[in-house]
């Protein structure tokens, strides 16, 4: 349902205890349209698309619960978009998001062409997926990213490193508090078959 020219609702929901009667819970998503607005005059080329918002109330106990958050599809000239979004947690904590958008591969170089653009001469590389998630109340950070771009490390036979999977977590309240791992796939091509590597 679409409400005026920007706003549209995407989900409207109420559940209900029959048996009492009595509302358990409800929720409501919109999504703004926001195609052309500009997010910092310092960064022409970050553009805010779209912005869903939403609402929950959890009403299972005796004093209700209301969480909310947004998403910021962002878009840029340089051709990668970004999904930023802040959802507030149960119990006070609230959480930040960072990633990169369904189908969208970033280009490192047109990243730091955006933010840095003084910096030159970095390798071709693609990251397919990234996602940033931080709980600043309880000091959690997590941090996962797949890049695919071959890098050649021998000639003959060739073998190529044609992906890095990174992940890496931060929790304050465990010892030890980092934790993580890189994994590399690579492909060895034995023949002018691409079945055979």
């Amino acid at each position: 349902t679409t409400i005026g020219g920007a706003f549209k609702l995407k989900s409207l929901g109420l559940s209900v205890n029959l048996t009492k009667p009595a509302i358990t819970s409800a929720n409501l998503e919109l999504v703004v349209d926001l195609k052309g607005y500009e997010v910092f005059s310092l960064l022409p080329d970050l553009i805010v698309n779209e912005l869903d918002l939403s609402l929950q109330v959890l009403h299972f106990e005796e004093t209700p619960s209301v969480t909310y958050g947004a998403i910021a599809k962002i878009a840029t000239d340089s051709g990668y978009d970004m999904l930023l979004g802040f959802q507030t947690q149960q119990g006070g904590d609230f959480r930040i998001t960072a990633s990169n958008a369904p189908g969208s591969a970033l280009d490192l170089t047109a990243v730091l062409e955006t933010f840095a653009p003084d910096l030159t001469g970095f390798p071709e590389l693609d990251v397919d997926g990234f996602c940033l998630t931080i709980l600043p109340e309880t000091k959690q950070y997590w941090f996962e990213a797949t890049i695919s771009s071959d890098w050649p490390l021998i000639d003959s036979p060739k073998l190529v490193l044609s992906e890095v999977d990174v992940y890496a977590a931060y929790t304050s309240a465990m010892t030890p508090k980092m934790s993580g791992g890189i994994r590399g796939l690579l492909t060895l091509e034995v023949d002018d078959d691409p079945d055979n590597n």
